[in-house]
């Protein structure tokens, strides 16, 4: 090994040994941090609440309409919803979802240092709520340019890029890599710890605020800005307007973009990052990810099964993306 070589591993281990002293330190039980935020409840309850939703509805548009109101613009139903809705009901009638968790509780196969696969990171729409495995965007980009490959699929519902950052931190070594594709969400949400270090592993952080009690689950939460309210522990202005801005979250995506491609530097492997709402014209790899959904009888104009999440159309457009920056970074 020469001297340059050892520089770089010996800067990389004092980086990690004065950055990560408290993070990764295993007598830290309370901050095994991957364990504390992937409970089972975290994906369950988006699991559940499109499996409840989806059983309460019937083929009577009227009826399924005062169920899903309750959620939704009465506008957006009937412009959008209505004219897919039997489609959508139809298909999913037929064609079960069924939700199969991995030991770690991610909707991922076993993860393994010996296989090689890639990583996948992003939110609900990553982890597939609402739609068949098959039809999610890793299942199919795997089938389309990594046949045979595992998905290592990290994505967790509800979460922004610091979790994703967190996560992939925490298993980087754990997996064996050979690419990390990146899909953000759209809507801006950050990460924040609420606990203390004492070693204690309570069920639930009390916060007093107003003269109230307000409970909040130990470990990592995620702050989505516009769904704060006065009951949060960050409604205080001078926190929230700080805080929840469009410009500091804009910085922290920004700030966990540049972690993420740190880390597949390290690892030796490409990272691909997409933004949500990129639009993809129809070329060559949009025609192949249709021929995948034409081949497998899957109608274009299928809908996310709670009616809340990406609809298959947009899938679609992630699937071309990725594939076309895969295939393009092939030939550099």
């Amino acid at each position: 090994m020469d001297y340059h070589e050892l520089f770089k591993q010996n800067r990389i281990m004092n980086f990690e040994k004065y950055l990560k002293t408290y993070i990764d330190k295993e007598s830290y039980e309370i901050l095994d941090y991957a364990d504390i935020y992937t409970k089972p409840s975290k994906s369950h309850r988006f699991i559940s609440t499109d499996t409840n939703r989806f059983n309460d509805l019937t083929e009577d548009w009227e009826h399924s309409k005062r169920i899903l109101r309750k959620e939704f613009d009465s506008n957006w139903l009937d412009d959008f919803v209505k004219p897919r809705f039997e489609i959508t009901f139809n298909w999913y009638k037929e064609n079960p979802i069924s939700y199969k968790l991995n030991q770690q509780l991610f909707r991922s196969d076993e993860f393994s240092t010996e296989e090689p696969g890639n990583v996948f990171l992003g939110c609900s729409d990553t982890f597939g709520v609402g739609h068949n495995l098959e039809h999610t965007w890793p299942y199919v980009l795997t089938e389309l340019a990594f046949k045979g490959d595992k998905i290592y699929n990290l994505a967790v519902p509800g979460s922004g890029p610091d979790t994703a950052f967190r996560l992939l931190d925490f298993y980087k070594n754990k997996l064996n890599i050979k690419n990390i594709f990146h899909w953000l969400p759209f809507r801006l949400r950050y990460e924040y710890y609420i606990g203390d270090d004492s070693g204690k592993r309570p069920g639930y952080v009390t916060v007093k605020k107003n003269n109230k009690e307000y409970q909040y689950q130990y470990g990592f939460q995620t702050i989505v800005p516009h769904l704060e309210d006065s009951g949060s522990i960050f409604a205080d202005e001078f926190i929230k307007n700080g805080l929840t801005s469009d410009t500091f979250l804009a910085i922290n995506y920004l700030k966990n973009i540049r972690a993420i491609k740190s880390i597949a530097d390290e690892l030796g492997v490409n990272y691909h990052v997409m933004n949500f709402d990129t639009s993809v014209e129809k070329n060559d790899y949009m025609r192949e990810v249709n021929e995948y959904f034409v081949k497998n009888n899957v109608p274009h104009h299928l809908l996310a099964r709670d009616f809340s999440h990406s609809v298959l159309a947009d899938y679609k457009k992630v699937m071309a993306m990725f594939l076309e920056s895969h295939k393009r970074n092939l030939h550099l």
